[in-house]
């Protein structure tokens, strides 16, 4: 006999888990969930967290029907799962379904970026484990959205291998990643990278050496350049693949600096276009005059005048005597070494570009190297735009990897898929470099999707709407640069209401 508080107590919400084998948890029992059309339709409902048509369920499941057919495949479907014994129900409105039950996928992206081990915790496999069905929209949906959460899951799991305690632990996440895809190269990186720190040189050469098996015995290929350096030198180095393109605009940035009357440069151009790398490549180059220093100050993190003057004199250790104003001792310190004074992101705070400006002008040995969106408008401004990187058109085809934007998809494709191979697929890479205009943000996070998805069916869906392939995780970019979404709405959020008025008629 139940207790009172035993009687009264609510029963635990109904709960779908995805990740692994799929399972609903509802009314104190646990069922498998089967790949058939009820149990697919109410688990699609349900990740979906929200109302879905019928049509695009008609769409969606049966594509090769005709309109009638497919909605009545639909009624025939819904009547199936409103008759599974003591499933949660449908809800119904208007032509539109919902499933109202929480699953592990939502839970899982809430907690991605808040807690990241117990988002890591929730994982228990491939997610829609036999749910697939046989082809068509559907199949690839699952399979999309398979490869998005895969994908997110690895970044989590390299993200907390860099924030381990312990080498040892750094050690069992990164054996976790290469169990799950034996020829990740960045998995490689982190196990060897631990095996090392944790004093166990042998351990790592032998890693070096299975990983190197696996290639040639799977695909007939060499590792890639970060493990042939690991085995050559025998220390893990920092990936860094190497700077591409932007030989003519290197030589056009040098010719200015070199004026007599350029005081200040400013290199514009879109978010995501490569304004902050292209500056931190020349700018040391620029600064090789004798006596000269180059000193660079990131403000994407500055917000207004206040916070642009405090860095600025922290990174000048200029001293402020009684009573004088800040930009007056900033210029005071500026003029005593010939400085190239680097600021990025100046577009956060043209107000600190004015007063820097009016406070410098006339100095006979500084120059400001800035990068902003949009030109500053400061007294003898010379502006130097960047573009998206060249990129061949459809008769290019046979010198396509010449181009600069092929160059880089190339690059970055093989840093997350190291058997990549452009010239199986080169006409789609170039009709990807085409769609994104060269940019290279968008072929950095485009790159992303290779170890999941051909070229060609990335550009299908570029070309389709789904722009979310552009909003991959870039977990080493700033904020403002995760996505192009994000940089488009950084970019928006800088402009003034009357700016956006005009943009938005």
């Amino acid at each position: 006999m139940p207790t009172p508080a035993e009687s009264t107590a609510p029963a635990p919400a109904p709960l779908l888990r995805l990740l692994g084998t799929p399972l609903l948890w509802h009314a104190g029992r646990s069922t498998v969930l089967a790949p058939e059309r009820p149990q697919q339709l109410l688990a699609f409902l349900a990740q979906q967290a929200d109302w879905v048509s019928r049509e695009r369920l008609a769409a969606l499941f049966w594509p090769d029907h005709a309109a009638d057919a497919a909605r009545r495949n639909v009624r025939k479907v819904l009547f199936r799962a409103k008759a599974l014994p003591d499933w949660p129900p449908l809800e119904e409105q208007a032509g539109s379904l919902r499933w109202p039950v929480a699953t592990d996928v939502q839970r899982f992206e809430q907690l991605a970026g808040t807690d990241r081990p117990a988002a890591l915790a929730l994982w228990q496999g491939e997610p829609w484990l036999g749910l697939d069905g046989e082809g068509g929209p559907f199949a690839d949906w699952v399979g999309f959205e398979r490869h998005r959460l895969r994908s997110r899951w690895r970044d989590l799991l390299l993200a907390e291998i860099d924030a381990a305690a312990s080498a040892d632990a750094a050690c069992r996440l990164a054996r976790q990643l290469l169990e799950h895809d034996p020829l990740d190269e960045a998995a490689l990186q982190a196990l060897v990278q631990a095996q090392r720190g944790a004093a166990q040189a042998p351990a790592a050469e032998q890693s070096l050496r299975e990983f190197a098996d696996r290639l040639q015995q799977v695909h007939a290929l060499a590792p890639g350049r970060w493990a042939r350096a690991l085995q050559a030198a025998g220390a893990p180095p920092e990936i860094d693949p190497g700077y591409i393109g932007r030989t003519a605009e290197a030589h056009e940035l040098a010719a200015l600096l070199a004026q007599p009357g350029c005081a200040w440069l400013t290199v514009t151009g879109p978010g995501g276009v490569g304004k902050s790398r292209f500056v931190q490549q020349q700018a040391p180059r620029a600064a090789q005059r004798p006596g000269w220093r180059c000193l660079t100050l990131p403000w994407d993190e500055v917000t207004d005048e206040a916070q642009a003057l405090q860095s600025l004199a922290d990174a000048l250790h200029a001293e402020m005597a009684p009573g004088q104003a800040p930009w007056e001792a900033i210029a005071q310190a500026l003029a005593a070494v010939p400085t190239l004074l680097v600021l990025d992101n100046l577009e956060q705070v043209p107000e600190a570009a004015q007063a820097l400006a009016q406070a410098t002008a006339g100095l006979p040995a500084l120059q400001v190297l800035a990068t902003s969106r949009v030109r500053l408008g400061v007294p003898g401004e010379w502006l130097l735009p960047l573009a998206g990187l060249p990129f061949p058109e459809p008769e290019d085809l046979e010198q396509a990897e010449g181009f600069d934007a092929v160059r880089l998809f190339v690059q970055q494709a093989r840093l997350h898929q190291p058997r990549f191979d452009p010239t199986v697929e080169r006409q789609a890479v170039v009709a990807l470099c085409q769609l994104v205009e060269g940019l290279p943000l968008a072929l950095e996070l485009a790159a992303v999707w290779t170890r999941h998805l051909a070229v060609a069916q990335i550009v299908a869906d570029l070309q389709a709407g789904r722009s979310e392939l552009l909003q991959a995780a870039a977990p080493q970019a700033p904020a403002r640069q995760q996505s192009l979404a994000a940089t488009f709405d950084h970019s928006w959020r800088l402009l003034s209401p009357a700016e956006r008025d005009g943009l938005a008629v």
